[in-house]
């Protein structure tokens, strides 16, 4: 018995007529949809995916065919797919590291909190042994390692913590069975393994890292050591201020960096503050309070591969705001204060990051 043969006009006229069926009754009002790098990122991956298969399923003119036909349906349905984000958050968020909504009085930043999109952080033992010192440190991208050592003694203890990949989370799951289950003072389960070295090992699920620690002391010394675990982020300040801005004064919270300057003999001040994207709750824009709020301006730049956008003073509100998001290193920035769209451009420009740890 021969099977039934679909054309590729039956096959994109069936999927057109899907779209309009499921997406008919969705308004169209407002500015479009913008979607970010990762999103991006993923549509090409998948473009990609689609021609390796389609040129390794089989070879000649049938192959390239069959190509051409999944090339078509998927342009279709990458359209259907951006109307159903804009109706359905749960898609919306699944595919996006942030969303941003523009209203006449306000605007809010709602950032999408899951495992991938964490930012480099920097990891030190709650507490060291009397005498310990840092002797060595390597980092790249997601892996540090550190070595503290007590050159007296001769007692060390090698430090390392890297964003896993599946396989070393089973790995560390694997291992575990073999070794003695322990819990951290902050509740943080981890593995113990007696040996030559003895290690200590654990997935933190929260900050999807795995950590590693190898050492020629006791299990007691190393788990009042690994207690818990200090958490910052880098240090990024900006190379060049305007005249007579200085540091006054910075706070380092959980995940969080403020950085206040201000200008001597003066009220000019300017608030640099920069967060982990997936710490980061949502921010708001707001001109004035109650029903001295004003319109919000606004001005969308783009400064070298960073899209930043600038909320310039009102009426009501003499201060000015800068944000920008660095989804290569899944940071959040705001720049606020007395501070011109010039200035405030050249300010974000020359944002660096000065971290000596590393």
């Amino acid at each position: 018995m021969s099977g039934m043969v679909i054309t590729e006009e039956q096959l994109k006229t069936a999927v057109e007529e899907f779209a309009e069926e499921q997406y008919a009754e969705l308004p169209f009002e407002g500015p479009d949809p913008e979607f970010s790098e990762n999103y991006q990122a993923r549509k090409r991956q998948f473009i990609a995916m689609v021609r390796e298969n389609g040129y390794s399923a089989g070879s000649g003119r049938r192959n390239h065919r069959v190509l051409k036909t999944v090339a078509a349906v998927f342009a279709i349905l990458i359209i259907s797919f951006a109307i159903l984000m804009v109706a359905n958050p749960r898609v919306y968020a699944a595919v996006r590291n942030w969303t941003i909504n523009i209203y006449n009085k306000f605007v809010d930043y709602t950032f999408h909190h899951t495992e991938d999109y964490h930012a480099i952080i920097i990891c030190n033992p709650a507490g060291l042994p009397e005498g310990f010192e840092t002797t060595e440190t390597y980092h790249s991208g997601y892996y540090t390692r550190k070595l503290y050592e007590n050159v007296e003694t001769g007692d060390y203890i090698r430090f390392e913590y890297r964003k896993p990949t599946q396989s070393q989370i089973d790995r560390i799951e694997k291992r575990g069975q073999k070794a003695e289950a322990v819990t951290a003072a902050n509740g943080v389960p981890m593995y113990f393994a007696e040996g030559s070295p003895n290690r200590l090992f654990w997935y933190d699920k929260d900050r999807n890292l795995a950590f590693y620690v190898e050492s020629n002391m006791g299990k007691d010394d190393l788990m009042e050591c690994f207690a818990s675990v200090d958490y910052r982020l880098p240090l990024y300040e900006p190379e060049w201020l305007p005249e007579g801005y200085e540091e006054i004064y910075r706070e380092d919270l959980f995940l969080e960096q403020f950085i206040l300057y201000e200008v001597e003999g003066s009220d000019n001040s300017l608030l640099l503050y920069y967060s982990d994207m997936a710490e980061t709750g949502p921010i708001t824009i707001i001109k004035g309070v109650g029903n001295d709020s004003d319109d919000i301006e606004y001005e969308e730049i783009q400064i070298g591969n960073i899209k930043a956008m600038y909320y310039s003073s009102t009426e009501h509100d003499e201060g000015a705001e800068m944000i920008w998001i660095d989804e290569t290193n899944h940071l959040v920035f705001t720049l606020e204060g007395d501070i011109q769209k010039d200035m405030a451009i050249r300010i974000v420009q020359g944002i660096r990051c000065i971290e000596t740890e590393w």
